[in-house]
């Protein structure tokens, strides 16, 4: 097994949980801009975002891992900008 074929395989699965994430903050994006008051839309959200975060960091994307912190950030300020309204 040659050094790149780990990286690739583990490329590959990060491509996979990625498409995931994705779907699953467009989903969410959608649900909560149809309804904001939804429940555990933001949770849904945060969780995506923070599972992106992490696989990225995995597998060494730092611009990613640092876009899903954004992201992540936001999406709190958000939360408590709603919780003080």
């Amino acid at each position: 097994m040659s050094d790149a074929e780990p990286q690739t395989r583990n490329l590959a699965l990060f491509a996979e949980e990625l498409a995931d994430q994705l779907e699953l903050l467009n989903a969410s994006l959608l649900q909560l801009e149809s309804d904001p008051a939804s429940p555990g839309c933001r949770d849904s959200l945060m969780r995506a975002a923070h599972t992106l975060k992490g696989a990225a960091r995995m597998v060494g994307l730092t611009p990613l891992e640092r876009l899903a912190h954004a992201m992540e950030e936001l999406l709190l300020a958000a939360q408590i900008g709603r919780a003080h309204v």
